[in-house]
């Protein structure tokens, strides 16, 4: 019983850490969102880098497309 309890404790840990960085979030969303933007503008100035995140993005599309189908 005592490892059931202690599992419990866990996820209410975790549940709470995931509601500070949901209000982290919401609270910082500009800051965030130009952090975003910089990290993208980084990739796209690197053919190289580009070409490995499109090629990301095409397998991620295909991977849930084929998953809903």
């Amino acid at each position: 019983m005592e490892n059931q309890e202690y599992i419990n404790t866990l996820i209410e840990r975790h549940k709470k850490q995931l509601e500070r960085v949901r209000k982290y979030n919401h609270e910082h969303k500009a800051e965030l969102n130009a952090k975003s933007r910089e990290y993208f503008q980084k990739i796209k100035a690197d053919p190289e880098k580009y070409k490995i995140y499109l090629e990301a993005k095409r397998k991620q599309y295909w991977d849930k497309k084929n998953k809903i189908e």
